[in-house]
């Protein structure tokens, strides 16, 4: 082993890439994550992954169907919800955290929807869903034959949750860290085969069963169809599929229950504006519509059922609006919930007859700016509009106000042979086509509404009523566009709603190119007034979505009209022409789209003109065509959109022909006038690699450690700089380098003495590279390691069974540890037995001491060589008893490691049954003479035995002292050797005494606390002192009491841990600044439950700022009391004199759960907490205006009262400052309340 494979730094990325060549090249199609790695070992194989810093992964208590919106409500409160599976689903913060941190958000989530809360791991830092691992907090542990699991388990206090075969087990750590961690601990353990983390990972099912019928995804030639004309998907379903995206199918209904929908129907989300409910159900057994779009663009897939859809795992909401499309409901409709959902996918508009022109009313077109202006946070929605049916009927979509909009994406429909099916309108506004019916036999399958009797599929032929195979129009293109707008978000989430148009339109492919309406624009895209760009092609689209540099805002240039009230001759393909010259736009501005607003109000026949504008780059944009249906006066201000200019500039001369295609009516050319909207920077692929790195040290220069790498910070154009790939090797041509990732541009790592090779890749967004020269480096270091602390576990034990014991290690070295090894060949075990390593510092070795070794202490040696080959040796060791011979040690938890004044409490633990009476004895350091300590109650005669007190003799001088104790039998004889404890008398470097009061029941701790960070812990309890608390040394007395204490609790309070009064000696019990306790809780309770309690001098009352983590509750405090952990609530009070009100400030939403958490019922621990009320109170919230804004009643025993931080209609309230009014009878006390989101 050359390396030593942990980085020290601050911020640290380790991800495993695949190599090409020489260079570390990433598939330009995969994202990676940053994060901490995780390695463990199944056999000789070794897995590594990176945990996701940003996502956590939620196991159900009960999963199943039926609670299913249950569960994501209680989901969504932890993140947004990215990802679902039956057992599990995954939620992403809005906040990264890293190493501890998010380790300890992990930890801390309690929630009654769910059993458990994981790291969300991805195998080996790619992020594809098939990558996904989620350590369960399971371990799955194969035994030896002749070892028993039971008792193997009892060893190490682990539980066995389910027993397989051939003695392999599972044992439930509840944590997956813990378990990640014991795996680790246990796997090369004597008499375990293999051990290794239980994980949770995606398992893709082979197929859908309707899947290869459904062409336009992937067309093989089925139904007679072309092969390759659909929209090249297959391929990107294997990193997108749209998870955590939102599309609202805009239509008749959606089937919530549809087998092949419900697992991505985000229920309770959607509307009905019939039935005025969340209820988006189809109102009349044939409304089919919705269902069928909802499945072309997210049925759910790879789940065996049913077909698929584009964007598999993508969110749906039915927002059924065609019962009752008024404009209103249309306006509401498309802007409902629109700072959530991503996407809006309407296959409906005005009627396809070409009677009429279908206004755009200015209250749908306001919801429309609103959408884009303020929609996904600003990013603005997506609308997609199918582009229309009409075209047998002379209707064009130009003629469609909705889809003719700038604010909208009009979709047309191409056949399976990639030809413009025969009822897709052209126009000017068409963005791309999608594959749809047309073609012969070419129906495209998706989902219908459940049942034999509703929806399509009866008399359609289908084989399965719940699916249709007769669907189509441009109603089935659009949906299919929306799901693949799915999957762009998911690759790019920064993409704007004009990226995404962009994208779309410069992806897609060119379809039917012998078709002769083929025609390039001034900027060299190729465009047609059917097909608009082409076909979407998915796998292009998602590609170049993933590397897109975003637009510029949006630029417009408007007022260039003309009114030549020209007459149009009747029945003349001539026409009249008019111009409008444009200059003085920058050069730079290139066109996105040009609204044309036209006027022609006297023609008493609209569908007799032909109207066509021409760019100054000769592109030609068909605006009206003759229309036989068109009758009437309605050419007055009609706003034609066309996308068929994008990428030109607007300078030169733009021209207008208006021709009257039909006898025997005449108008007048009255007015047009231009719009420009575009931008002076233009999205773009970004293909440029960042700036190259340059390396220090180079040049062989000569490093010692700790040795850090560094490079020059690169820059980078497009979608910015993303990693950093640090690669090192011992050979110059790096045959078989280890990888580091990272965000900083500098590593730490640890490598042996002698010549390396080294370079640097840079990375951006984009996934382009710059690789640095290699340099080189001398490493020369001739430092050992050195011991920090070696420990074993059990110390102690009796030879009459075999013991698992279990040695902890710590060393450092500046190298880093290569390895480390024990002499166990006096256990009759191996000489060179191998630890695991843990962490930087640690290291564990577990091994099986047979029974019947003679009883004494065995020492062991244990040897350490770190990279540099530096080797270091010392010695081990445990104490062994003779089972008929009494045994005990001293409990050294309860001893100082420094020891002054007269009084050291010496307390006994680990008592055989067999002691009738324990023996105290002590020796300086190095004596071989044993001298029993001065004390009447020594020898002391029990059981039971609480200990005794030494007062420290003037013989006993400053120094190194061993202490033990020795069982004595009821014959009286006497343990011969006992177990060591060794402590130091030293009366200048004491800062702290200890002693036990076995009367009062208490354990006194005394303490000198400098002007510095201190914490000292006795027996679980922990008193932290910043340097900002005090001045100069002060004595704090901590008294922990074993039994009652005074004044007793409430009766409505339950202690759950040690009570712990903590007193400064100098009297002074206040601080300058808060100091910081924690007192252990009992593993059974429920921490959301436990809160602090502290005694003011004549009321008990609950510590505000309390949180509980790790089994410890803790809270910062500026005074000493004596504190309690309890579960319960305070009575109620007489007066509001004492009402606190806590979080505050409230933020529930930034990812600390001691800010504040949403409000759940299920968790007292939630909303904003109001302590110490009256049983009978008034709450009322105003506003800094005075505004009444929400009203509380409570009537209880209890002084509590959560509030869930809502108004008084329901809805959440915003930031701000707020007063509460608390009021009981004449009595009002005034708070005040900060509120951040």
């Amino acid at each position: 082993m050359k390396f030593n494979t942990t980085i020290l730094i601050s911020i640290l990325f380790l991800l495993l890439f695949s190599i090409e060549s020489s260079y570390a090249k990433i598939n330009q199609n995969q994202s990676y994550i940053s994060g901490d790695t995780v390695t463990w070992k199944i056999g000789t194989r070794t897995f590594q992954s990176v945990i996701s810093e940003d996502e956590v992964a939620l196991f159900p208590l009960h999963p199943s169907r039926s609670n299913r919106t249950a569960i994501r409500a209680e989901g969504q409160k932890l993140g947004r919800i990215i990802h679902e599976a039956g057992s599990l689903i995954i939620t992403k913060s809005s906040t990264a955290l890293r190493g501890t941190q998010h380790r300890e958000r992990i930890r801390s989530i309690k929630n009654a929807s769910f059993r458990r809360a994981a790291p969300v791991l991805y195998r080996n830092g790619r992020k594809a869903i098939g990558a996904i691992m989620v350590p369960t907090g399971e371990v799955v542990v194969h035994l030896a034959p002749f070892i028993s699991a039971e008792v193997w388990a009892e060893s190490f206090g682990v539980k066995i949750s389910k027993k397989l075969f051939n003695n392999i087990i599972l044992v439930d750590l509840n944590d997956a860290f813990d378990a990640i961690d014991f795996a680790k601990q246990i796997e090369d353990a004597d008499g375990v085969i293999y051990a290794y983390p239980n994980i949770w990972e995606e398992r893709t099912k082979r197929n859908d069963p309707l899947y290869p019928d459904q062409w336009h995804l992937e067309n093989t030639g089925q139904q007679g169809g072309a092969v390759g004309e659909d929209v090249r998907i297959a391929n990107v379903w294997n990193s997108y599929r749209g998870s955590g995206s939102i599309i609202a199918i805009v239509d008749d209904g959606l089937d919530e229950a549809h087998e092949d929908l419900t697992d991505n129907v985000l229920s309770g989300w959607g509307w009905n504006w019939t039935t005025n409910n969340s209820d988006p159900s189809p109102v009349m057994p044939d409304d089919g519509h919705g269902t069928a779009c909802g499945g072309v663009a997210a049925a759910r897939g790879f789940n065996l059922l049913g077909g698929r859809g584009a964007a598999p795992y993508a969110y749906l909401v039915g927002y059924n609006l065609l019962s009752n499309s008024t404009f209103d409901n249309e306006a509401e409709a498309l802007s409902k919930n629109n700072s959530l959902i991503e996407i809006y996918s309407n296959s409906w508009g005005p009627s396809d007859d070409g009677l009429d022109l279908g206004l755009l009313t200015p209250v749908v077109e306001a919801a429309l700016v609103d959408g884009i202006t303020n929609g996904r946070n600003g990013k603005g929605n997506i609308f997609v509009f199918a582009g229309g049916n009409g075209q047998g009927e002379g209707d064009n979509s130009n003629y469609d106000g909705y889809a003719n909009s700038r604010y909208t994406i009009a979709v047309s429909a191409v056949t399976n042979l990639g030809e413009q099916s025969y009822y897709s309108e052209s126009g000017a506004n068409i963005i791309v086509s999608a594959p749809s019916s047309g073609g012969a036999d070419s129906g495209i399958v998706t989902t219908d509404v459940t049942g034999a009797e509703a929806g399509y599929s009866p008399g359609d032929g289908s084989p399965d009523p719940n699916y249709t195979i007769t669907f189509g129009g441009t109603s089935s293109a659009a949906p299919l566009v929306s799901g693949i707008a799915s999957l762009m978000l998911e690759a790019n989430r920064d993409l704007t709603w004009r990226d995404v148009r962009d994208v779309m339109l410069t992806t897609a492919r060119k379809n039917n190119p012998a078709d002769p309406e083929w025609t390039q624009n001034g900027a060299g895209y190729w465009i047609h007034h059917g097909f608009g760009f082409g076909v979407i092609n998915a796998e292009s689209a998602v590609t170049t979505a993933h590397r897109w540099v975003s637009s510029g805002a949006e630029v417009s240039y408007s007022g260039y009209s003309s009114s030549p009230g020209l007459s149009i001759p009747d029945d003349d393909p001539a026409g009249v022409d008019d111009a409008i010259f444009l200059g003085g736009i920058p050069a730079d501005f290139k066109i996105e789209y040009v609204e044309i607003t036209f006027s022609a109000s006297d023609h008493p026949y609209w569908g007799d003109l032909q109207i066509t504008l021409t760019s100054p780059s000769g592109t030609i944009s068909r605006l009206s065509e003759l229309n036989p249906n068109g009758a009437g006066q309605q050419w007055d201000g009609w706003k034609f959109g066309s996308i068929r200019h994008f990428g030109e500039s607007p300078n030169g001369v733009w021209s207008l022909n208006v021709a009257d295609m039909s006898a025997p009516d005449e108008g007048t050319l009255e007015s047009w006038s231009l719009t420009f909207y575009g931008t002076t920077s233009p999205g773009y692929e970004d293909t440029l690699p960042p700036t190259t790195p340059i390396l220090t040290p180079k040049n062989g220069q000569s490093v010692s450690f700790p040795l850090l790498l560094d490079w020059s910070d690169c820059s980078d154009t497009g979608r910015g700089l993303s990693h950093y790939i640090l690669e090192v090797d011992d050979d110059s041509s790096f045959a078989s380098p280890i990888q580091f990732v990272t965000a900083l541009s500098e590593t730490q790592v640890s490598v042996g003495n002698g010549a390396w090779y080294w370079r640097v890749s840079a990375y951006d967004l984009a996934d382009n590279y710059s690789v640095s020269t290699v340099d080189s480096f001398v490493v020369a270091d001739a430092a050992p390691p050195e011991w920090i602390s070696i420990s074993a576990s059990p110390s102690y034990f009796l030879n009459s069974n075999s013991q698992l014991v279990t040695v902890s290690i710590k060393i450092s070295d500046n190298e880093g540890i290569d390895s480390i090894a024990l002499d166990l060949s006096r256990f009759a075990l191996s000489s060179s037995f191998a630890a695991s390593q843990v962490d930087t510092e640690s290291w564990t070795a577990s091994f099986t001491v047979p029974s019947g070794l003679d009883s004494g202490i065995h020492l062991f040696k244990v040897s350490a060589v770190d990279f540099g080959a530096n080797e270091i040796d010392t010695f081990a060791n445990i104490s062994i008893g003779a089972a008929v011979i009494p045994s005990a040690t001293l409990n050294s938890n309860n001893l100082p490691e420094f020891v002054d004044g007269n009084y050291i409490s010496l307390v006994p633990e680990n008592i055989s049954s067999a002691c009738a009476g324990i023996l105290y004895q002590y020796r300086s350091l190095g004596d071989s003479e044993w001298r029993n300590i001065e004390a009447s109650s020594n020898p002391e005669a029990g059981p039971p035995f609480s200990g005794i007190f030494w007062e420290r003799p003037d013989t006993a001088v400053d120094g190194k002292y061993e202490f033990r104790v020795l069982g004595i039998l009821a014959s009286g004889a006497i343990d011969s050797y006992g177990i060591l404890t060794l402590l130091t008398l030293d009366s200048e470097l004491s800062t702290s005494t200890q002693f036990r009061d076995t009367v009062e029941g208490t354990i006194t701790r005394i303490d000198a606390f400098e002007g510095d960070e201190t914490s000292q812990i006795a027996g679980g309890i922990l008193l932290s002192v910043p340097s900002s608390a005090i001045s100069n040394t002060v004595w704090i007395e901590m008294i922990r009491y074993l039994s009652s204490f005074s004044p007793p609790l409430p009766s409505t309070l339950h202690q759950v841990g040690p009570a712990a009064e903590f007193n400064r000696i100098d009297g002074i019990d206040t601080f300058s600044s808060d100091v910081r306790i924690a007192i252990p809780i009992a593993d059974t309770v429920i921490s959301e439950e436990v809160g602090l309690y502290y005694y003011d001098g004549s009321n008990w009352r609950r510590v505000s700022n309390a949180w509980v983590s790790d089994s410890k509750v803790f809270a910062e405090v500026s005074h000493f009391t004596l504190f309690v952990p309890c579960t319960g609530a305070l009575p109620a009070e007489s007066t509001l004199v004492s009402v606190i009100i806590y979080p505050n400030p409230f933020i529930p939403n930034d990812g600390n759960s001691r800010n504040g958490l949403n409000f759940s019922v299920a968790d007292p621990t939630t909303g904003i907490i109001f302590e110490n009320l009256t049983g009978q109170a008034t709450i009322e919230i105003f506003d800094i205006s005075g505004r009444l804004v929400a009203r509380m009643q409570k009537s209880d025993n209890e002084g509590r009262y959560r509030w869930d931080a809502r108004g008084i209609g329901g809805k959440e309230v915003s930031s701000g400052i707020y007063l509460a009014i608390i009021s009981s009878g004449a009595e009002r006390v005034v708070k005040k309340i900060m509120i951040i989101r």
